[in-house]
């Protein structure tokens, strides 16, 4: 029962408040967790990264259509999670870059493969990008949360 009344209070206060109010409880909340953020922005990326895929592995080989879209997509997503995510205000710097790059080489090259051997088991391109997005996204959120943009312990 508690369940139950704590959600119908959610809704009823997003219901309730009006204009700015409702987007500035909004924004709080998005503000309050950075994994809903890593969705987001993740989310955006991703259809970024569907569409070249799907625009370019009809031209060229998939796998290098599936490596050009991950590239695009997760220099997109590094921008935005950098800023809006992880909150990071520090200025990007050479050691940040190349964790970067290292993150996304293991984010990339795990993509690919997954999109590979999904594809051969099922024989579907949409089932195989689903599989191997899933995974990668889990791998990206904790490589980039504990890697890249690691908070500073604060004495």
């Amino acid at each position: 029962m508690q369940v139950v009344a704590k959600y119908n209070y959610i809704i009823y206060n997003i219901v309730h408040i009006r204009g700015n109010n409702r987007m500035n409880r909004l924004k709080d909340l998005i503000n309050k967790y950075k994994f809903i953020k890593f969705i987001f922005v993740g989310g955006s990326s991703t259809l970024l990264d569907f569409i070249i895929y799907l625009l370019l592995s009809n031209v060229i080989a998939m796998s290098f259509a599936k490596c050009f879209s991950m590239i695009v997509s997760c220099t997109y997503s590094f921008f935005l999670n950098k800023s809006w995510t992880f909150n990071d205000k520090q200025k990007i710097n050479t050691k940040q870059i190349i964790l970067y790059i290292i993150v996304q080489a293991i984010n990339i090259t795990t993509n690919v493969t997954i999109n590979q051997l999904g594809y051969i088991i099922t024989n579907n391109k949409l089932l195989a990008y689903i599989i191997a997005t899933g995974i990668s996204m889990i791998v990206n959120y904790l490589l980039q949360k504990n890697i890249i943009f690691k908070e500073k312990v604060k004495k």
